[in-house]
């Protein structure tokens, strides 16, 4: 089989990225593991010797057409079925030796065949693989919604989705070797650094979004919203492109999955994930050498000026979606020709867009595309004239000479995406422009806006704005278009893809060395524990109840024990020499009715405050004697702050009173609890014996001697009374910080 291969068009930075990891240049070892694409027949498909010629970007050939026989006594061959394919083993080891031979580097490719028979392999329906990513989450990251359905081929398009992040994992798997560090980029593999993790809790992950993150009230609307954000946080450090997404990232932690986050992070699972912002470069020397040492360029570049000889050029070139603002573009760009009579004939906008494939034609592509030639119709039947065309609309690919050639010629440079993530055109642009200066315009919603600071920044939906600023740009003083040439200049070529590479990895090791080794907490060695239990006669259990028997529930009513986890209580507990203990935060009430039917069982209740001893029903209170005036107090604080917090409210107990926001809007629960905390103490505080404490989303106030720690160690004394009997085996479980005095 003969095979040809082809690249993806777009994503240029990244390509240049594993460039740079393969090179010379970099210290690194680098493996590229990557989807092979889709595999195709080409146009060109004959049987040779029972084979076929096959490409990786070829549209197949028509389903009607067939070769015409030579021979009258052969059989008519028929079309077949040219969405299945049949590649043998022996083409796709050649394929792999063919990727390392001609790319440089070692690339291991990740196959997804639907069927493998004997020594072949059967694919159906390539593009399948990336629909979810691309119809679902790439559409909802650009704030966009899809029509609702019955679910049916989301669910399909999720499952392959799966088994796509699944194949990587098992590819990654193969090839991967202990202190490996794995990078893993963009929306097609959100579900890769937690299926990765949890074959090896040890892995150094690093995740790349080269695509706007949503906000919290956008992101919520994803239907797999959870399952997503958890594949995210298997991941180390999580890299975005500008700050807002990175911040939209760790709000949709806290608000979707409840986890605490940071500026500097998300702690989930018992481990900390930094969340970073690292802005992504072009190879600056690459660009300018093909833009200004290629013949080719140069041929172009004079056509170009022939054509609009006397003319200002205006230039855009974007994809084929709604999101690239191409729409907003021409509006403006009619608004500007209306507004500025005297440019008629004088100026014309170049607008090259080209294909996507990732919006589905009977959706979006196809709609986009009728807007954008009706724009185009428009403007040019209302300002243009039989010897000029005011909107030249090229919707194509165009050759690497002609772009570069495009670029150097503009006198205006106009991005106007309604959202964005990396936008390479802009930097391409300004190292085109290193003699013309022509000025930037760029929308202020491009995830590369943040790093051209000195570009004319632009709100796309504010057409009479965009309109005045391509007024501006064309009448601008040359020593204005210099000075802020030179500024871009010099970002562009400094912050590098090599750059943007090195440094991403730099921050990736600094944060492995603060977070996962100094702080993390280490895994029990359940081989081990099981051991000691076995071979000790004394031991003694003592169990939280919140968080660590039951989950956190919005509703502290409704965290009822598990049949399994009654179950497991019963089996301890019935064993003589065990000693199992409840030690809650819970009232007296609650743990008599969900643990009190367990005489075996030992309960204290509201921190340490009260003990139940097992085979007693009588409760013993160890602060019957305390003043407690001071709950008056605390109760009306809370209540100001109840008040104005939406969703908390309070719960009163016999010794401590507790304020909770788990219901509330976390952010703002957790500002109020800030606030409500420092006017405790600074109050109450000051003038009793008592402490605020903070829990899991929500804040108690309870005398400083009550607490799980002096519990805990009245236990352990309590239970080794008799010389020689100290318990041999302790096992002490926990979740949040008022549970830290158990440890010593």
């Amino acid at each position: 089989m003969q095979q040809e291969l082809a690249s993806r068009r777009g994503t240029s930075a990244l390509f240049d990225s594993f460039s740079y990891l393969a090179s010379t240049e970099s210290p690194w070892n680098h493996t590229l593991v990557g989807w092979t694409g889709e595999i195709k027949k080409s146009v060109t498909d004959h049987p040779v010797n029972g084979g076929s010629v096959w490409s990786t970007d070829v549209a197949p050939l028509n389903k009607a057409s067939a070769p015409i026989p030579v021979d009258a006594r052969s059989p008519v061959p028929q079309p077949g079925h040219h969405d299945e394919l049949r590649v043998s083993q022996a083409d796709m080891q050649r394929l792999d030796r063919q990727l390392e031979r001609d790319h440089g580097g070692k690339i291991v490719p990740v196959w997804l065949p639907d069927e493998v028979d004997g020594q072949h392999a059967l694919f159906r329906d390539q593009s399948r693989w990336r629909r979810y990513a691309e119809h679902e989450l790439f559409t909802l990251f650009h704030y966009k919604q899809n029509e609702p359905t019955d679910g049916r081929a989301i669910r399909k398009a999720w499952a392959d989705y799966y088994r796509l992040n699944k194949a990587f994992a098992d590819t990654i798997l193969d090839q991967y070797k202990p202190g490996d560090v794995v990078i893993i980029h963009d929306y097609h593999l959100l579900l890769l650094p937690n299926l990765l993790r949890q074959r090896v809790p040890n892995m150094y992950i690093g995740f790349f979004l080269h695509v706007p993150f949503p906000s919290s009230e956008f992101y919520r609307c994803l239907s797999r919203r959870k399952d997503v954000l958890e594949g995210m946080l298997g991941a180390n450090m999580l890299g975005f492109q500008a700050f807002s997404y990175s911040r939209h990232f760790s709000s949709c932690s806290t608000r979707v999955l409840g986890f605490e986050s940071s500026a500097n992070g998300v702690d989930a699972y018992g481990a900390h994930v930094a969340v970073e912002v690292f802005p992504i470069g072009i190879n600056a020397a690459a660009t300018h050498l093909m833009a200004f040492d290629d013949p080719g360029v140069e041929e172009k570049i004079a056509g170009i000026r022939d054509i609009y000889a006397g003319k200002k050029v205006i230039v855009g070139r974007d994809r084929l979606d709604s999101v690239r603002g191409v729409a907003q573009k021409l509006q403006a760009f009619e608004i500007f020709l209306e507004r500025h009579p005297e440019w008629h004939d004088k100026v014309v906008l170049i607008q090259v867009t080209s294909p996507t494939s990732v919006e589905d034609k009977e959706e979006g592509t196809d709609k986009t595309a009728n807007k954008i030639s009706d724009l185009v119709a428009r403007i040019n039947g209302t300002y243009g004239s039989l010897s000029f065309t005011p909107v030249q609309h090229y919707p194509q690919y165009l050759s690497r000479e002609e772009y570069f050639a495009l670029l150097r010629v503009a006198d205006v440079g106009l991005i106007t995406s309604v959202r964005d993530g990396m936008n390479t055109t802009a930097l391409e642009y300004v190292i085109c422009q290193k003699d013309n200066h022509g000025p930037l315009i760029i929308s202020e919603f491009s995830g590369t806006a943040g790093s051209l600071g000195d570009a004319s920044h632009i709100n796309p939906w504010d057409l009479g704005g965009t309109a005045d600023e391509i007024h501006r740009a064309l009448v601008m003083d040359p020593k204005e278009k210099s000075e802020m040439h030179r500024k871009l200049y010099k970002n562009v070529t400094t912050n590098t893809v090599q750059t943007w590479t090195s440094n991403y990895l730099k921050r990736l090791l600094t944060n492995l060395a603060s977070f996962n080794q100094a702080f993390a907490t280490p895994a029990l060695d359940k081989a081990k524990l099981l051991a000691q239990y076995r071979k000790s006669e004394k031991r003694l259990f003592m169990f939280d109840y919140d968080g660590t028997l039951t989950p956190i529930v919005k509703d502290p009513q409704s965290a009822i024990p598990s049949d399994r986890v009654i179950r497991t209580l019963k089996t301890l507990a019935s064993d003589p020499r065990n000693a199992v203990w409840i030690i809650s935060g819970r009232d007296q009430a609650f743990l008599d009715e969900w643990m009190g039917h367990i005489p075996e069982l030992g309960l204290s209740a509201e921190h340490g405050s009260f003990l139940r001893k097992p085979k007693h029903d009588v409760w013993e209170n160890l602060s019957e004697k305390e003043d407690m005036s001071w709950q008056q107090k605390v109760l009306q604080v809370f209540q100001n702050y109840t008040e104005r917090t939406q969703g908390s409210f309070i719960e009163r107990k016999k010794i401590a009173v507790t304020w909770h926001y788990r219901r509330a809007d976390p952010e703002y629960g957790a500002f109020q609890a800030r606030e409500c905390r420092k006017e405790l103490e600074n109050t109450v505080g000051k003038e009793y014996d008592v402490e605020v404490m903070p829990g899991k989303a929500n804040l108690e106030v309870r005398p400083r001697f009550v607490n799980k720690g002096e519990i805990a160690k009245r236990l352990v004394e309590e239970y080794g009374a008799d010389e020689g009997c100290a318990p041999e085996f302790v096992l002490c479980l926990g979740d949040d910080f008022t549970d830290e005095g158990m440890f010593p």
